[in-house]
């Protein structure tokens, strides 16, 4: 056996692991190899497979189901790798249908073209967890309800058909002592709670109404072409009912109740998110009145206490940079497999020191200071506290890789590349154990300025991670333009996952997808090690939460 043909030889040898269907042909075309990936997508036996010319195959565009290129035959033209340029169905000679994707690769031998390589990669099993995540990606999984995303696609349609003179009324709703139900009675309570109220909701507004569920236990509805005063009907009907509802769960009756915020809309009003803060405000009130209530959001003296209570909240923000009257936490990203890169990371958490000492959860501070764009200005102190002031301390500890997050407000923010900058230029910690924290949201508010924040970070050797991911219909566009290196799925997907087979499908469905993209997943909210298990099942990277560890002061880790 000469030297070339046992080079062809061990080269076809080697082909037949590759789990891509491979074939190979001569400069006519002519199929002269094929691996066993191949005959099981081509429905074919090899024998029967090679010395047909592959022209014979059928190709077709699965948009228009018209011939698609031979790429074959323009690979040996031109003597170019070719690429498919649009969506193929692959239908085999069992008459099956694949959705696949196809390249070319020309054989030269000196510097003559003797054959082609052509990969067929079969795509269907990721076509189809793409539309099924389309459709997961735009309503909640626990109530059925459109989530905010796929809510504010339809506010912003529904705009786009308004006059100035319609009017509609936002309704933010909000559950009273539901964190009593959640925590005394068990987070699968507080579901079924949730799935109840989704119903009730339903039940109480018209069939054109929109309705989703935002939060926790925060929804919000439209109500269409209607003025507050015809709105109360409604209104006063769905507290009535979750008054009268008694939520049963293991032999004992929880009573609960709602806020509503209602702000009155027209069609001249197009900012829809800006509604939707002052309906909170709104809500802010009605439950700062006893709850079970309704207060109406207008632009004067109504919502003048907590205007008040959001200046005192900004007042303390700004003190607190001035002061440094913040406190950093570390939260622990484990790693459930022995093949990734590192054991684990840490998200860093900001915290404010209130004037009394005591902490000041971000939970009740964030979002004023993304109203009144204060959250560059936290942001750029955690950056600059942690890889300068502390950079020495931390640069010491080789094994202590970490996150800080980043706000859509730093993410806007035309100065805030110079933040980053100058941090990355100066600090003394390893660049590639630094990581910045994204939320979907954020990234999608902004996407040209988010990719340019993604590429200057990545620039300095540093890794991005995605989180709350899967709460938005184009999520897998971003890692495909931003090159993500962890994905950290949203809690909503994971609190239930040990007995929702709808939320283990989901999280199966980003953790496939997300690894074929390249990027490594992290499941958030880990509160159990029935949830820990199922994950690992599932072959998540990655986990954080209080079964992994509890949130605990920088100075514990960092002395």
């Amino acid at each position: 056996m000469d030297s070339v043909t046992q080079a062809i030889t061990t080269w076809q040898t080697a082909l037949q692991a590759v789990s891509d269907a491979v074939l190979l042909t001569d400069n006519t075309g002519t199929i002269t190899f094929v691996n066993t990936a191949a005959v099981t997508l081509l429905g074919q036996p090899a024998d029967q497979l090679i010395g047909n010319l592959l022209s014979s195959l059928t190709l077709v565009s699965a948009q228009h189901e018209h011939p698609v290129a031979d790429l074959v035959d323009r690979c040996l033209t031109t003597q170019q790798i070719q690429s498919l340029e649009e969506h193929a169905v692959l239908i085999n000679y069992l008459g099956e249908r694949y959705s696949v994707g196809e390249k070319v690769t020309p054989i030269l031998l000196e510097n003559k073209v003797v054959g082609t390589v052509v990969i067929i990669q079969n795509e269907t099993r990721y076509k189809t967890l793409q539309t099924e995540f389309a459709y997961y990606a735009t309503h909640d999984t626990l109530t059925g309800l459109m989530n905010r995303i796929e809510w504010g696609r339809h506010i912003q349609m529904l705009l786009a058909t308004d006059n100035a003179f319609t009017t509609h009324v936002l309704l933010y709703l909000d559950l009273d002592r539901f964190k009593i139900i959640n925590d005394v009675a068990g987070h699968a309570a507080g579901d079924q709670l949730l799935r109840q109220i989704g119903e009730l909701l339903r039940d109480n507004i018209r069939g054109n109404d929109l309705l989703a569920r935002i939060g926790s236990d925060e929804f919000v509805i439209l109500l269409k072409n209607m003025d507050v005063d015809a709105s109360m009907v409604i209104i006063n009907k769905i507290i009535a009912s979750v008054k009268s509802l008694k939520f049963h769960w293991h032999g004992k009756v929880y009573n609960i109740g709602i806020s509503i915020g209602i702000v009155a809309v027209t069609g001249q009003d197009k900012a829809w998110e800006e509604w939707l803060s002052k309906a909170d405000v709104a809500c802010y009130v009605a439950k700062q009145k006893g709850g079970n209530l309704h207060a109406v959001y207008k632009d004067n003296a109504s919502v003048a206490a907590t205007q008040y209570i959001e200046m005192k909240i900004i007042a303390g923000i700004k003190e607190a940079i001035e002061k440094n009257r913040f406190k950093i936490y570390a939260h622990e990203v484990r790693a459930l497999k022995k093949s990734v890169a590192f054991d684990s990371y840490y998200e860093l958490l900001i915290r404010l020191v209130g004037e009394d000492g005591q902490l000041i959860y971000p939970k009740q501070f964030i979002p004023c200071a993304e109203r009144y764009n204060l959250m560059s200005l936290v942001d750029e102190w955690m950056i600059k506290t942690i890889l300068l002031d502390l950079g020495e301390k931390i640069a010491k500890r080789p094994d202590f890789r970490f996150t800080i997050n980043l706000s859509a407000n730093s993410i806007n923010s035309a100065s805030f590349y110079g933040v980053i900058t100058d941090a990355m230029n100066s600090t003394p910690i390893p660049h590639d154990r630094i990581g910045f924290e994204l939320t979907e949201t954020a990234v999608m508010h902004d996407t040209i300025k988010a990719g340019e924040k993604l590429t200057l970070i990545k620039k300095y050797g540093a890794f991005v991670a995605l989180d709350d991911f899967g709460t938005g219909l184009s999520s897998f566009n971003y890692i495909k333009h931003f090159s993500m290196k962890f994905i950290k799925i949203d809690g909503s997907f994971i609190k239930a996952i040990s007995s929702s087979e709808i939320d283990q499908s989901i999280v199966q469905s980003i953790n496939e997808l997300a690894h074929r993209l390249g990027a490594l997943t992290v499941a958030e909210y880990v509160e159990s090690k029935e949830i820990l298990n199922k994950l690992i099942t599932l072959g998540v990277d990655f986990a954080q939460g209080d079964t992994i560890g509890v949130e605990v002061p920088l100075e514990k880790i960092i002395p």
